[in-house]
């Protein structure tokens, strides 16, 4: 089942079949590790097979050592997927339920080319995906994190409003709709799949309108986030405001596009081979990059893997291949940086009068929990945000 994707779980001879996203070729068998809990990072072993809901930091080290890799959330570009390709170790993303599913222990027998995960023990009755999961997807997650995955304290800070808001304003960022609407429930920021969809297409018809436009994009965050003043005692609040609101809505076209050009690129894939499976592990390995992930020790610089593509091929086929590879390694780069060089100016932006800098009193961006307060916090926002021209 190519790049199946969904809540289907079935039994059979076998044990529990869960269908997800294949993200990183190959085929591996060994003991689940389920990661809940800080104990349970702490307990991996060599050769088990890691699942989780989505990646940290704190999972690189325990991944390298792992025979596969199954993250809940998440799809063919995400950061487990991205950081499994680098390795060359089976992962499969997106599968609903499976930290609910399964148990430290139970024996797994994993596809990543295929997106299968097979369990060959007793695992627990899966819970029904509630109608407003369906519906609204989780966008952004605010407050400190343990070492793992649960979080501890959740604040609504003022860089973090600023970083949704820049998300609702890349509709219009991008000359479509008008701004998305959220809501707030714990520590995530949800918003309409549907509208996720639709601001996804129309990022990614953006990019392919103009080629060059994710180089621009990647060229124009390094020039924000090497901008001289952070480093200046006495940044100019509101400069530094504009170039933060830039680099994040650069950073979220290029998470909202990569899914969508990934499965452009997969269906032009598929326009050569006939065969689905070959088709598959070839966009798998046009996807795969060197020194990208944010989750092993150094960042360095986005390096594409060498692809043979058949000879069989036509020219403009390869060059339309190649285009596109290019331009979501672009986009990769960007996503994995998000959680570095961006973490790095929230730190800088927290030390800022961010309210004063957008003519706002310091009590508009005060958090007081509710999720009515946090809607308004943003609204407020929204009405006096810098507008950001990208490069698309």
């Amino acid at each position: 089942m190519p790049l199946a994707s969904g809540p289907d779980v079935r039994e059979d001879v076998r044990g529990t079949r869960l269908f997800g996203v294949g993200a990183s070729a190959g085929q591996a068998t060994g003991a689940a590790r389920v990661l809940r809990y800080e104990a349970d990072l702490a307990a991996c072993l060599a050769g088990e097979i890691l699942v989780m809901r989505h990646a940290t930091p704190a999972v690189g080290r325990a991944a390298r050592q792992a025979a596969g890799l199954v993250c809940e959330t998440g799809g063919l570009l995400n950061h487990l997927a991205i950081l499994a390709r680098e390795m060359g170790t089976p992962c499969v993303t997106g599968v609903p339920g499976v930290i609910e599913t399964l148990e430290s222990g139970v024996k797994l027998r994993i596809d990543g080319s295929r997106g299968i995960v097979d369990a060959l023990g007793t695992v627990a009755a899966r819970e029904p995906v509630l109608p407003r999961e369906a519906m609204l997807a989780p966008v952004v997650q605010f407050g400190r994190f343990s070492s793992t995955f649960e979080f501890q304290h959740a604040v609504l800070t003022p860089e973090a409003v600023v970083r949704a808001a820049a998300l609702a304003l890349l509709p219009e960022a991008l000359e479509l709709e008008c701004p998305l609407a959220f809501v707030f429930d714990g520590n995530r920021v949800l918003v309409s799949r549907r509208r996720l969809r639709d601001l996804s297409r129309g990022a990614a018809d953006r990019i392919e309108a103009f080629p060059a436009s994710a180089a621009l994009m990647r060229a124009s965050y390094e020039d924000a986030c090497c901008w001289s003043g952070w480093q200046h005692a006495a940044v100019d609040p509101r400069r530094a405001l504009e170039r933060f609101v830039l680099v994040n809505c650069l950073t979220w076209v290029a998470a909202v596009a990569k899914e969508e050009l990934a499965a452009r690129l997969r269906r032009v894939i598929g326009a050569q081979v006939q065969d689905a499976y070959v088709a598959d592990d070839l966009l798998l390995a046009l996807l795969t990059t060197r020194r990208t992930s944010y989750l092993l020790a150094e960042i360095q610089d986005c390096t594409a893997a060498m692809v043979d593509l058949p000879a069989e091929f036509s020219a403009d086929a390869r060059a339309d291949m190649t285009s596109r590879a290019q331009a979501l390694q672009q986009l990769m780069w960007l996503t994995e940086h998000k959680n570095t060089l961006v973490a790095r100016l929230a730190v800088l932006m927290a030390r800022l009068p961010v309210a004063e800098a957008l003519g706002l009193r310091r009590t508009d961006l005060e958090d007081d929990g509710t999720a009515g307060g946090r809607a308004a916090m943003v609204q407020r926002v929204l009405e006096v945000m810098p507008r950001q021209k990208l490069p698309l």
